[in-house]
Parts: structure tokens; sequence; C-alpha cells
């Protein structure tokens, strides 16, 4: 549905600036994945992995970012890519082939409630959080420990329904500061983890 929605308008100029500033025009050494999707047939394209073409990180960031209806697409080297968030929203089924030992999923769109919460946006975030599920499970048979950071009922009412406005992010960051730390201190496994990696 996403992708055949009109062409948005709002530049992502500034977020390609920003990434330029902070990369340049090289790509990284170490290893970096962004995702996008080829706007005229709708393919999934990963920038940075295989044979997929390899912008700057400001292109591709911005790319990765140009959701349906809201931002204007990405022009690289002549075509032009969308959210990969048309996609998959978390694009975690590319992890299937590669196991890690720590896989740490920001998922700020899904619920992992199964019941219907009484929240703006609610029946989005419970289908986000399906599609969520199904891909932890395939992540999770490689023997990779998933960790997935979503936020709780009283983050989701705080985020409403408008979670592109800027005046929101005050507000959910707190929500989602108190969260996390409340699960770290519950979590002693996350904890272990995290600890592993120097985190």
């Amino acid at each position: 549905m996403a992708a055949a929605m009109p062409a948005g308008t709002v530049s992502t100029q500034p977020i390609e600036d920003l990434y330029r500033r902070l990369h340049g025009d090289a790509w990284p050494t170490a290893p970096l994945w962004l995702v996008a999707v080829r706007q005229f047939d709708n393919r999934r394209v990963v920038f940075g992995a295989g044979d997929d073409p390899r912008p700057t990180v400001g292109q591709a960031v911005a790319a990765s970012c140009a959701i349906p209806g809201v931002f204007a697409p990405v022009d690289v080297n002549g075509t032009t890519y969308i959210d990969g968030g048309v996609h998959s929203v978390h694009n975690l089924d590319l992890l299937e082939r590669h196991p890690y030992d720590l896989v740490l999923v920001s998922a700020p769109m899904a619920s992992t409630s199964l019941l219907p919460l009484p929240l703006p946006g609610a029946a989005m975030r419970q289908l986000i959080g399906l599609q969520l599920r199904s891909e932890v499970r395939a992540a999770r048979r490689t023997g990779s420990k998933v960790v997935v950071l979503s936020p709780d009922t009283s983050a989701q009412r705080a985020m409403g329904n408008r979670p592109m406005d800027p005046a929101m992010r005050p507000t959910v960051a707190r929500h989602v500061k108190d969260a996390f730390s409340g699960r770290l201190g519950r979590d002693r496994d996350l904890r272990a983890s995290l600890a592993t990696l120097g985190l």
C-alpha cells in the first residue's frame, strides 16, 4: 500500500547533508547495510551488501528514510529509491543467513501485545508486530540472540498518532528512557549480553 502512494514532497536533502558531513563520500570499511526499495519495481535494495549500488552514506540514509507520501524519493545514479520499510519495517530477515552473538532490534512502530489496545494506531502496530515476530523467530533459528526494543503501553500512548511530529520527541524520549532503564533493571540476561559487547 505504501509503495502505491503518491511521491512525497518533503526533501531529504538535510538528512543527506548531515550524513555527508559525518562520513564524507566514502563508504565505511566496517560493514554497513542500509535498506531501501527501488521505486520502479518495488525491489528491496541493500546498500553496502553484495552487488547492490553503493552510493554515499548520506544518499543511502536519505533513501532509507524516504517514506512514501511524505518524503520525496531519492535519486541515486538516475534511479529513485524509497523507504526500505515498504518491504519490511525491520528487514530482520536479512540476518537469517548471518548468525550473530546479539541482535538488537529497534522497533518503535511495533506492538508486542497480542491483544488489541485502546491506543492510537494500535491496529497498525499489531500488524507490524506480527511481521516482526515472524522475522525474529527466523533470526533465532540461526542461533542469534535477538532482543527487541519496542515501546510499552505508556510510550505508545505518549507517541500518539503523530510519529513524525518533532514536538513529541522530548516526551517520547523520556518514556523510552524510563522503560528501557526498567527493563535493564529486570533483565539480567540482557545486561549480561550487553556487557559482553562492552555496552
